[in-house]
This record gives C-alpha cells, sequence and structure tokens, in this order.
C-alpha cells in the first residue's frame, strides 16, 4: 500500500509512462534525490535516478539516518546546480505548524488558503511531521525561473515560507521520516493526492489561470484603499437567509457576479432596510472577496441598477437554471430558516411583499387589527393609490363572492390608519395613499399576499392573521416565537395564541414539526407555508 501510495504521488511530480510504469524520462533527464544526515547539515548525499525502484531503494538506505528530499523539477543530466533544472509540473506551499500556532490540523491550513483564494484548488498535501507540504499541479513546463517566480507571489499570498520557492527546491519524500527532533521523529505521509482518488478528473492549472489568480488577489488589494471602510454596526447576520449570507461572506466567482449582486442589493434594501449610501458599502466590501473583484465604479453602476428596479431575486427558487445553480452552491438547508423554502401556495403564485419592521413594532400589533394590516397589505400589494371602490373591491373574495368587512367596519379603519400615518387621503381625487415610513435600518419582514387572500376570503380572522405576522416577524428576526412571548408581542392571553397557531395551522398557513432543545425540551418548530 505504501509503494502505491508513493507511485501516484511520483505520478504527480513527473511525467509517466504506463507502459512500463515508470518515469518517462529523456536519455540525459533524470529525479534528483538528496539525503541531508540529520546531526550534521554538511553530509549531503546526492543520487540522480531514472527509475521508481531506485526511489525505494534511497528510503531503505538511508531512512532511520538522513532527512530525506525529491527535486521538483528533473535535471539536464547529473547536476543539481538552477542551470541544470528542467522540467517541473507542481509549485509548492510549505507551511511551518510553529508559524501559526493557532491551527490545530490540515482543516485550519486548507480554510487559511481558501480564505485568501477561494478557488485555488489543491492537489495533494502532504503531512511533513511539522507542518503541511501543499502541492498545485501544473501542466509540464520548461521555464523554471517561471515557476519559481509564480511560485513565490502565491508564498506570499498564503504566508507559506519563501524559502521553499527556489528553481532548485527540493521536498521531503512520503514514507521517509522527519529527523529534526530525534527524540521525536515523524513519519512523512500523504493526507490527500487527488490524483489517487479521482485520476480521470485530475486536472492541472496552466500557469496563465495562476498568474490570473496572483493578477486578481493583488488588484483586490489595491481596492481595499480605494473603499470606504463600512459601519462595523450596520450589518448583523440573519439565518434566515443563509444562502445570501453566504455570498456576502464569502464571495463569488466569475459569472455568479451579476445574479449574486442581484440578491444581495435586494436583501440590503428589502430585508436589512440600509440606506443606498450603506448598501453600497457592504457591496464594496462584498466586491473584494469575489474572485475576480470588479472595479468599484461598475459594482456601484450595477448596484444603482438593481436598487431601482424592479427586481424580484430573494425566493429560493428562480426560473434561469443556471441562476438556481447558483442558489444550490450557497444553499444549505439545516441552517436556513427562510419562510420561502419550499413553499407551495395555490392562491397567488410568487406574489411577494413586506411589511417595514416600524410598521410591525409591538405598540402597533398591540393597538391595531389583522384587518388593519390587511389594508396595508392591499394597497401595497397594488402598488398604486387606491379609491375606496377600487379598495372594497380587492376585499372581495372569490370564495365568498362579497367585501370581507362591513362599510362602516372599512370606514373606521381607514380613518385610524391615517390619524396612524400610515395612509394618506386626497380629498379632491379621493384617492387612498401609502405614506412612506423611514426604515432607519429596522429592516422588512417578508410574506406571501396568498396570506392576505386567506384573510379576505375569511379562511382565517383577523387575530390569526395578526399573530401570523408576529411568528413572521420573530421567525425572520431569530426571535422567540414561543406562545409566552408572542402573547406578550400582542398583549393578549396565551390560550387565544394557542387558538390561533391552530387556526392557521388547520388553514394551511404554517406547518409545525415538534423538536427538542439543548435541554431536551419540547417545542414547535414553524414553517410558514401562506
Amino acid at each position: 500500500m505504501a509503494k502505491f501510495k508513493l507511485k501516484n504521488y511520483l505520478k504527480v511530480l513527473f511525467e509517466f509512462d504506463p507502459e512500463i510504469a515508470d518515469f518517462k524520462l529523456e536519455d540525459n533527464e533524470f529525479v534528483r534525490l538528496v539525503a541531508i544526515k540529520s546531526a550534521n547539515d554538511k553530509i549531503v548525499v546526492t543520487k540522480f535516478i531514472k527509475h521508481i525502484a531506485e526511489i525505494e531503494e534511497f528510503i531503505s538506505k538511508y531512512k532511520y539516518n538522513y532527512n530525506i528530499y525529491i527535486g521538483l523539477a528533473t535535471t539536464k543530466g547529473e547536476n543539481g546546480e538552477a542551470k541544470s533544472m528542467y522540467k517541473r509540473k507542481v509549485l509548492l506551499l510549505d507551511f511551518d505548524k510553529k508559524d501559526y500556532p493557532e491551527y490545530t490540523d490540515v482543516a485550519d491550513f486548507s480554510k487559511h488558503i481558501k480564505g485568501k483564494i477561494p478557488i485555488l484548488f489543491n492537489h495533494m498535501v502532504i503531512d511533513t511531521g511539522h507542518g503541511y507540504h501543499y502541492y498545485i499541479a501544473t501542466n509540464k513546463y520548461k521555464d523554471n525561473q517561471r515557476m519559481a517566480k509564480d511560485n513565490n507571489e502565491l508564498a506570499k499570498i498564503l504566508g507559506a515560507d519563501l524559502k521553499a520557492t527556489l528553481t532548485t527546491q527540493i521536498a521531503r519524500l512520503p514514507t521517509s521520516l522527519n529527523l529534526k527532533d530525534n527524540k521525536n521523529q515523524k513519519l512523512v505521509t500523504i493526507v490527500a493526492n487527488n490524483y489517487e482518488t479521482a485520476p480521470d478528473k485530475f486536472k492541472p492549472y496552466n500557469l496563465l489561470k495562476i498568474e490570473k489568480m496572483i493578477e486578481d488577489y493583488n488588484r483586490n488589494q489595491e481596492l481595499l484603499d480605494k473603499v470606504p471602510k463600512k459601519p462595523s454596526q450596520e450589518y448583523t447576520k440573519c439565518t434566515s437567509y443563509y444562502c445570501i449570507e453566504a455570498m456576502l461572506s464569502k464571495g463569488v466567482i466569475q459569472g455568479e457576479r451579476n445574479f449574486a449582486l442581484g440578491r444581495i442589493t435586494n436583501y440590503l434594501r428589502d430585508i436589512k432596510g440600509l440606506t443606498e449610501y450603506n448598501a453600497l458599502l457592504e457591496v464594496q466590501d462584498w466586491n473584494l472577496r469575489c474572485q475576480p473583484p470588479k472595479q468599484p465604479d461598475i459594482i456601484e453602476q450595477d448596484f444603482k441598477a438593481y436598487w431601482n428596479g424592479n427586481y424580484k431575486l430573494l425566493g429560493c427558487n428562480v426560473p434561469d437554471e443556471k441562476d438556481q445553480q447558483i442558489i444550490y452552491r450557497f444553499c444549505d438547508k439545516s441552517l436556513c430558516n427562510s419562510i420561502f423554502e419550499n413553499s407551495k401556495n395555490g392562491i397567488v403564485e410568487g406574489d411577494e411583499l413586506s411589511f417595514d419592521n416600524n410598521i410591525l413594532k409591538n405598540t402597533y400589533l398591540r393597538n391595531l387589527s389583522g384587518y388593519h394590516y390587511m389594508i396595508i397589505s392591499i394597497m401595497d400589494f397594488h402598488k398604486k393609490p387606491m379609491t375606496r371602490q377600487s379598495i372594497v373591491k380587492a376585499l372581495t373574495g372569490r370564495k365568498i363572492k362579497k367585501c370581507c368587512i362591513s362599510d362602516n367596519t372599512l370606514r373606521k379603519i381607514l380613518n385610524e390608519l391615517i390619524d396612524k400615518h400610515f395612509i394618506t387621503y386626497d380629498t379632491f381625487r379621493k384617492l387612498y395613499y401609502l405614506k412612506p415610513i423611514a426604515n432607519y435600518n429596522a429592516g422588512y419582514t417578508r410574506y406571501y399576499y396568498s396570506a392576505t387572500l386567506l384573510l379576505i376570503n375569511k379562511v382565517i380572522s383577523s387575530t390569526e392573521y395578526l399573530v401570523y405576522l408576529c411568528l413572521i416577524r420573530n421567525l425572520q428576526s431569530n426571535t422567540n416565537v414561543t406562545y409566552e412571548t408572542i402573547a406578550d408581542n400582542l398583549g393578549m392571553d396565551e390560550s387565544n395564541v394557542g387558538t390561533a397557531i391552530r387556526g392557521l395551522y388547520d388553514a394551511g398557513a404554517i406547518t409545525i414539526d415538534k423538536s427538542y432543545n439543548e435541554k431536551g425540551k419540547i417545542y414547535n418548530a414553524y414553517k410558514i407555508v401562506a
């Protein structure tokens, strides 16, 4: 097994001839092996070989008294000087554990690399005993100066050992021993080799691709000085939109930036309730995490187009298959509480609205009825001033064929909404207008208009609609949704809250699953359906 793994390691570094199952080398081309005496670095054994069997013999002979290394480039002739380096097909990133005391294992170092260059793929990882060697496979190149230069640039970006980026670079050979500490000898082992696990899918990099990553990263750093820093208090995580939070924190790759920008802009405007200026700061900050980032002026132009447009990009399902795949890539349903996950309501497909959270403050929830919010919802849905007759028409359900509230009740509610400054009335034109409200970063609560239709059709009651709004607001803001909390928010008895919850469940507006908290106590887990 060890010989098999060693051979697959060597296949990443050098050309192979499958017919003879050995190196594919020219007549005067060699693989260089180096053994350095652990007690005295001046005692060095160098051997130039042409066959794998010679490597195995070399390891057997020097394993217990020497640190054994292999050259990353083949040599032209039996000479280890820079001028004799010939063909090379890997870049090496050498990380020493002592330089990163906060890291505990290889996963931490891999995360470290992804945090710098998310799209960089490492093809092989070797545990050297006191650190890790990350190998980036490339096509075969004879320009060793270029290889070493790119290797050095990557090491600078990623914080790897710059001394391990030479044209004559050697690396510890797997199955040998790290003898730096004679009292604690470490076996050099292969942690991961993607050639071994998926040889048919193994794709080395073209150096142009590596150089583009380096260029993008450096340009990204230059942009940092040009973008104003966003206020730290402007942004808090909202787990109801995990995929968007993931896009924001990780950035996206080329081909995903436009759709992600639109989705993020909708989120910052419609859910977070940020001002245009502060949302733009968020977006510019996010752009720096994208690979590659766009120029700040282009991002600002695209941002404003989305901000001022009427795009609906917040749902879990979108018509474009390419955009849908982007959502799937960032989706984690186990961490997402989005009310739109798996929503299937047949009343009004796809009509998504939002209440300003200032309107949904407990003070208003306690003093307004579900009918008050129903009128606001209707006016928001129609997106234009409405006459009293058009409001009555909107309040006429398909099932009951008449206005769901009496004429006197409607008049009373409209007057109360005017007194609360939620709507205004133009006596000359006889039109009702929704009054714009300054959000002040309070955010918004999203819901389906179909929930309003349930009230219009008297499937649910005014109280149930009020409980629905409180429940959905708390879910999206990660606030407690116990009967006690909702009762306190609405100023009603817990028994009435329980009755309303059951009514919403019977109407198909919500689903209820029983779950257990960390203390083993059972609680209701709600999913909003309508």
